[in-house]
């Protein structure tokens, strides 16, 4: 590519009024007095803005002219600083991490690449041309502030700024997130705004602020704020995310609260956004337990869906995200979202896996309301035919609806929860005679029957508990001495019967008794 072309492929990446504005930088300049004997690239050389390179040199020669060559300062029009910073840290911002979705849906393609390269060339250029022998102790970026470093020259020489003036200082060293200069001005200055307070108050609530939110309300209570001097136009452009929260007319302590949560959420989206192209499955599983602890649950689950196909995302995790979503939000979709996370897993094909989640989704639902527990045992509907197929799931699923009817109590769920241990005690038994399961000798069948004896037992399933040992009377099997004990504790308890001394078990009535498989 030769230079004409080059140029001009460069030279679409400003306007010209931001051309405009670093020549009238550049004419402003020229006004201050300059201290003699020192060499001055900015004034030795004349200015040729063709690219954004040329932008950022202008940039940093401007900056060291400012700093080292001139002798003193005196009120310009700030609009014309401001522009032009406002554009270097438009052309050098890091990546937006606005949102979760923002940051799933991040690839790093050739243009995202050319722009970090790019970005990289400009601040190496601003670097190369930027002199300050004085260290910057509190500058918090790569690329320094002429706005600031005016505004120092005119506190040196005495000079205060203008009301409008000082706003949109504080404007820039908000944006600049530079909270040291933020506040050094800030207890300065006797032109407080109340933009201005609202700007202190959201750099206080950052993490490394060093800088109590609490305390600036009450050094500021009663305090009478003037009025803001930026128009409506003006407000929009600088701060325009920030607009709907600056002119907030909710009362301070609500305004606070809530703003405190969104400072602590958007710091930790940055560290996520910055972090997770190189751990994505801690990352994503550290913002998962996030997004239950500040309650942005669609964004937890948007986060599970990323991965809802591979093993990255620790289901136990989800499950807690979707029964904290149905508890504090009464929406039943979240029993969808628990059916389909099950559903998922299930594809899998991973017993230990499954039982895993059912496990820790049993657990926390007998927590939930009774309407919701009915709900969210309802979800068998949609899964009993897979959970069938798999013995040590069929075996957990007993144990766990034997132990839920034991803590809950309540004759809804126990009516629920015997019907479905009933549908996946039979649909165990076809799958056997289907010969659709591994694993299926006689103790791992003995188990399945024990757990269903266990739940009939505890729901006093009379019938239910008959039919079972039914069962185990036609298996030419050894019974398990779990299976001898349910039997025999329930056989003490419900039946009229008499034991002989030959302990054969006789009954009194005419019916047959189902426990006379023990005199075997």
């Amino acid at each position: 590519m030769d230079e004409e072309k080059e140029t001009s492929c460069n030279e679409c990446l400003f306007e010209p009024l931001e051309k405009k504005a670093f020549m009238e930088m550049v004419c402003l300049l020229t006004l201050f007095p300059k201290t003699n004997g020192i060499e001055c690239v900015f004034c030795q050389d004349s200015v040729d803005i063709h690219n954004l390179h040329d932008m950022f040199k202008v940039y940093g020669c401007a900056l060291s002219c400012l700093i080292n060559h001139v002798m003193n300062v005196h009120e310009i029009d700030l609009n014309v600083l401001f522009s032009v910073e406002m554009f270097i840290m438009h052309k050098v911002a890091k990546r937006d991490a606005a949102d979760v979705l923002t940051v799933l849906a991040y690839r790093k393609s050739m243009n995202e690449m050319y722009s970090e390269i790019l970005k990289n060339q400009l601040i190496a250029t601003f670097k190369e041309n930027f002199v300050d022998k004085k260290i910057k102790i509190n500058c918090e970026h790569e690329i320094e502030s002429i706005t600031y470093r005016y505004y120092r020259r005119l506190d040196e020489s005495g000079i205060t700024l203008s009301k409008n003036h000082l706003e949109m200082l504080m404007v820039i060293l908000f944006r600049r997130n530079e909270s040291i200069r933020f506040f050094k001005v800030f207890k300065k200055s006797n032109s407080i705004t109340h933009l201005i307070f609202n700007l202190a108050l959201l750099l206080s609530m950052g993490s490394d602020s060093g800088v109590s939110t609490t305390a600036l309300i009450n050094d500021f209570k009663g305090h009478g704020f003037a009025k803001s001097t930026l128009t409506k136009d003006q407000m929009h452009e600088y701060l325009e995310e920030y607009v709907e929260i600056l002119e907030s007319n909710i009362e301070l302590d609500e305004w606070v609260c809530a703003q405190q949560k969104n400072v602590y959420w958007s710091e930790c989206l940055d560290v996520w956004a910055a972090n997770r192209m190189h751990e994505i499955s801690a990352m994503d599983n550290s913002m998962l337990e996030l997004c239950v602890k500040t309650k942005h649950y669609e964004d937890g689950w948007l986060i599970y869906e990323t991965h809802s196909n591979t093993n990255v995302i620790n289901t136990t995790k989800v499950c807690v995200l979707c029964i904290s979503a149905l508890r504090d939000t009464s929406d039943r979709r979240w029993i969808d979202k628990i059916a389909v996370l099950i559903e998922d897993v299930i594809t899998r094909e991973e017993p230990e896996s499954i039982c895993e989640l059912l496990e820790s989704i049993m657990h926390r639902i007998s927590e939930l309301p009774l309407n919701y527990l009915v709900s969210a045992l309802n979800i068998m509907d949609r899964i009993i035919d897979c959970l069938c197929s798999y013995r040590e799931v069929v075996v957990f699923m007993l144990s766990a609806i034997c132990a839920l009817c034991t803590k809950c109590e309540a004759p809804e769920i126990n009516s629920i929860c015997m019907k479905y241990a009933r549908q996946l005690y039979d649909g165990f038994k076809k799958n056997i005679r289907k010969g659709a399961l591994m694993n299926n000798h006689n103790q791992a069948i003995l188990e399945v029957h024990d757990a269903m004896l266990a739940v009939c037992n505890a729901l006093n399933d009379h019938e239910g508990f008959n039919d079972i040992c039914n069962d185990l009377a036609c298996m030419n099997i050894d019974i398990s001495k779990l299976s001898c004990k349910c039997t025999y504790n329930a056989h003490n308890r419900d039946c009229n019967c008499s034991l002989a001394k030959n302990k054969l078990i006789t009954k009194r009535s005419k019916k047959p008794s189902s426990f006379g498989f023990l005199n075997r």
